[in-house]
């Protein structure tokens, strides 16, 4: 194959060839565009011409025709960089002509731009290479370097006369080869190769083979243009100190992240044919065929078509929140799939989440076949559904402290999250199980759906997986529904993302919504505000709709909260619903009740806390705070606050009586004065007057658990025929003494 080697200067080099020619069949010139190897390559440049030494430029491999034109098979990147710089540096109208024996074939503006380096600007370039020679002038023109311990710019450091005749190539002459060999050497460029160099050009041998010249060709040609173009800006950096300053290090190019989309693209593929990824191996191309090529040519053109043609600044929502980060489902009802697939395209690199990306996989596969996007939308909302059932219990919640020393805290929790959502659409991350054989059987699926239609029937023929079988025919019985564009509506809800069986119920097959569910119920809901604190407005709900909350306990949870240290404690208890998504898409089931759940109604009126295994609502010490700048938080670090007593009600008040003599009996210790709470209402002795008689009196000085009370007289008065409001309202403020089933309490009128 190797007919000749010589060492020659780019001067010699000009003058030995008519032409010195890059085929088309190469990709673009990339090595101008800029990173820390062009950086370094420069820099070794000026450090040997500063010593007046020759710098040795690796080899080209070429061919010689019979018209004495030379064809550059590899090295076209160090060659293109040394002729765009002795261009820019040459004031010599020979030279220029010498230099014009350089060419790119079918790149038309490039070869005018090295012809006229005043031409080059890259806010006019019209492809990679173009862009790669523009930065490459920016860079050369504008970076400095160390030599010495003194700085200079490049450009004062690189002289012409150096780059075209002490720069050395080894200049070996071969045969003609196949296409195929070129992109290997074109690849190789010289360099020990990396994992996806070597993986892109096995898939060009394959390619070749199995696609025939010409269509190779055109393959080829769109990987090493179009689509390095696309995937240019999604190039992995990262900021370091390089040479005193902040520098954007590329840590995987554009060629590397086309790589890894290509290997996600082949695995889809693979699992939608095979039904699973058993046996799945990415650096295997031997089974792809010309099919396969199809299709990934027919996906990737649209996917450019696409971000080129479509603004992608607009918020993303494509997982929902149920309260502020935890508990995460996907939005069946968001359409901005453009905004997810540039998320997913800078994220390539993090295979072990993409591979769990189902959802563009859905989206992208189905991009470039004739389909109404209404209708796309529409099946992308159907695959969101059922992800939305793969879902598992969280079991720890977090305490969230709002203020320093003060009552208002609330619990940060949702019961459920949904398997299989890439952690990089998530504002945290989140080391969750992934659940991948249904996640398989979405993408197996995926491959029954053509050209905008979709029946379940067929999937269900199809699948292997019961689980999905199983919510398929419930997908089934809600199509087939009477009812089915409310149910729909239901769906739609953002707190709900189409998990809707507690709002509906399957009777011989039938779906149709709940006894509670009615149309009604649905605008309420859909008035609901999505405010982080959802507590007390879920339990509202609970009791306006006549709701169980039995089934809406989720029971051993561990509950955390910060102390003073930073550190962690948390102790286990059973929680009441706090967001919308806990409510809906509750395991147990929401049970409709004629009356009132009695037992728990005011529990909208408590402070949020836990319910410990004593049947108390608990809370961590108000003394326990997030903040590390209060060390007074010490003494009170890892204690409890107990809340209220579900199980006996007038455990949570004091009691006072009056004893013998002038002794009071409080909480059964003997004191002299009243506590400082009732000694403010005790205006012309009214307190004491009223402990006559061997009274047992309760009382409290929270105005919460006052508001309980107040609730439970009205409504006592109310089961005795007696409204009362309006005597209430009349002496607000007031603290009186009521009689409630035999049991006497002083009540602060206020809080009713």
């Amino acid at each position: 194959m190797v007919t000749e080697t010589k060492h020659m200067s780019l001067s010699k080099l000009l003058n030995s060839f008519n032409q010195i020619i890059i085929p088309d069949v190469q990709r673009d010139y990339v090595m101008g565009s800029g990173d820390e190897k062009l950086i370094k390559l420069l820099t070794a440049m000026a450090e040997s011409n500063e010593k007046k030494e020759d710098f040795n430029f690796s080899c080209l491999v070429g061919y010689e025709d019979k018209d004495n034109n030379l064809y550059i098979y590899d090295g076209q990147q160090r060659l293109a960089t040394l002729v765009c710089l002795c261009s820019y540096l040459n004031n010599d109208t020979e030279i220029q002509n010498l230099l014009k024996k350089f060419s790119f074939t079918k790149r038309e503006v490039a070869n005018d731009w090295l012809s006229n380096p005043t031409k080059i600007k890259e806010n006019i370039a019209v492809d990679f290479t173009t862009y790669s020679l523009a930065q490459l002038i920016k860079e050369f023109s504008t970076q400095q370097i160390r030599i010495n311990y003194s700085t200079y710019k490049l450009s004062d450091k690189i002289t012409f006369k150096f780059l075209f005749e002490k720069m050395f190539f080894d200049m070996v002459l071969v045969n003609e080869i196949s296409d195929a060999e070129q992109f290997f050497l074109d690849i190789n460029d010289g360099l020990d190769l990396k994992s996806y160099e070597i993986y892109k050009a096995e898939l060009y041998h394959h390619a070749d083979k199995v696609l025939g010249k010409e269509d190779f060709k055109k393959f080829a040609l769109k990987m090493e243009n179009e689509w390095l173009k696309l995937f240019l800006k999604y190039r992995n950096c990262e900021c370091r100190w390089v040479n005193g300053s902040h520098q954007n290090i590329v840590i995987h190019t554009e060629e590397e992240m086309l790589c890894f989309y290509l290997k996600y693209c082949f695995r889809m593929m693979w699992i939608e044919e095979k039904n699973n990824d058993k046996d799945y191996k990415e650096s295997n191309v031997s089974w792809l065929t010309e099919t396969h090529f199809e299709r990934i040519e027919t996906i990737t053109d649209a996917i450019v078509e696409k971000l080129n043609t479509t603004d992608i600044n607009s918020q993303l929502t494509c997982i929902s929140y149920s309260i502020q980060q935890i508990g995460q489902h996907w939005n069946i009802i968001d359409t901005n799939y453009i905004k997810m697939l540039d998320l997913f395209l800078k994220n390539l690199y993090k295979t072990d989440e993409t591979d769990k990306d189902v959802v563009i996989w859905c989206y992208i596969s189905n991009l470039g076949v004739t389909i109404q996007e209404d209708k796309l939308c529409e099946y992308l909302r159907f695959v969101k559904k059922l992800l939305n059932n793969n879902r598992v219990e969280k079991k720890s919640a977090k305490m969230i402290f709002n203020n320093w020393g003060v009552e208002a805290k609330t619990i940060q929790y949702a019961r459920y999250y949904v398997k299989g959502i890439p952690k990089y659409y998530l504002n945290e991350s989140y080391d969750k199980e992934c659940d991948k054989d249904f996640l398989n059987s979405i993408i197996v699926m995926n491959s029954i759906y053509f050209s905008g239609e979709f029946y379940i029937e067929q999937y269900i023929h199809k699948l292997n997986d019961n689980f999905l079988k199983e919510i398929l025919k419930k997908e089934k019985n809600k199509q087939d529904s009477e009812q089915r564009d409310i149910i729909i509506k239901y769906e739609s809800l953002p707190f709900i993302n189409g998990l809707v069986d507690n709002f509906v119920e399957y009777k011989s097959e039938k779906c149709c919504l709940r006894k509670w569910a009615t149309e009604n119920c649905l605008e309420k809901l859909q008035k609901i505000s999505m405010e982080n604190y959802q507590y007390k407005s879920v339990l509202r709900y609970i009791y306006k709709n006549k709701l169980s909350i039995e089934n809406c306990k989720i029971e051993n949870v561990n509950i955390y909260w910060d102390k003073y240290t930073g550190n962690c404690d948390n102790a286990e208890g059973t929680l009441l619903v706090h967001t919308w998504c806990d409510l809906f898409t509750n395991a147990k089931g929401i049970i409709y009740h004629e009356g009132i759940d009695e037992p728990y109604n005011y529990l909208g009126l408590l402070p949020e806390g836990w319910i410990n295994h004593q049947n108390y609502i608990i809370q961590p010490d108000d003394n326990i705070h997030t903040n590390v700048e209060y060390p007074k938080a010490a003494f009170a670090a890892g204690q409890l606050k107990f809340i209220f007593n579900l199980g006996n009600f007038y455990s949570n008040f004091s009691w006072i009586s009056k004893s013998e003599g002038v002794k009071y009996n409080i909480n059964g210790k003997l004191e002299d004065n009243l506590p400082q709470y009732l000694r403010q209402y005790n205006s012309e002795n009214w307190v004491v007057k009223n402990l006559e008689g061997d009274k047992y009196i309760y009382f409290s000085d929270k105005e919460y658990i006052n508001k309980i009370l107040s609730w439970k007289y009205k409504q006592f008065k109310r089961n005795q025929g007696e409204d009362i409001t309006q005597y209430l309202k009349d002496k607000q403020g007031w603290m009186t003494l009521v009689n409630m089933n035999k049991t006497h309490f002083f009540i602060k009128i206020k809080e009713v």
